[in-house]
């Protein structure tokens, strides 16, 4: 049986390291918060801004992925959340895409300008703190929040997103 191996990177976080199986690691797992975590995704503090994550969740199924731009993994799976933007396996979902090591202005830039993905729309930066609060420090990390804003599970490591297995399971977590 292999096992999922990991590699430290910047700001105390892990990446998975590309082309490893998965292992017996399940393909998502439900969440369960840490403590002192809120019901409901967090305020993402950005320096003096704030950004409240729940009315943009709110009233539509999401998926929440944290990245960032010295992850490969993360790298490769932004096309794939691309093309899921512009092909949802279920009505009204969104993606939601939070860097942990830029500014929202220079993540939102580096996906449509650098990297040429112009169905992510929803591009935050400074997610580091949030990432923290939420209690996982491996990258790219997935979040499914249901449209009423409850987390519903969540997926760590690079993921092929767009197959029948993910959609079936797209269409459970937000059916």
């Amino acid at each position: 049986m292999l096992r999922r191996e990991f590699m430290a990177l910047g700001g105390g976080a892990l990446c998975a390291m590309p082309g490893l199986v998965n292992g017996a690691q399940p393909l998502w797992q439900p969440y369960n918060p840490p403590k002192n975590h809120p019901k409901y995704p967090p305020i993402l503090g950005m320096g003096e801004k704030k950004i409240d994550l729940l009315p943009t969740i709110k009233g539509q199924h999401s998926i929440v992925n944290f990245w960032a731009t010295w992850c490969e993994p993360c790298l490769r799976e932004l096309p794939i959340f691309n093309q899921l933007a512009q092909s949802p396996p279920v009505v009204g979902l969104q993606i939601i895409t939070i860097n942990i090591d830029i500014s929202q202005y220079n993540a939102h830039k580096f996906i449509n300008e650098q990297m040429q993905l112009k169905s992510l729309t929803q591009n935050y930066g400074g997610g580091q703190k949030l990432m923290n609060m939420m209690g996982f420090n491996a990258l790219p990390t997935t979040f499914f929040v249901h449209k009423n804003g409850q987390i519903k599970g969540y997926a760590q490591g690079f993921r092929h997103w767009q197959n029948d297995e993910w959609n079936g399971i797209f269409k459970i977590l937000f059916g």
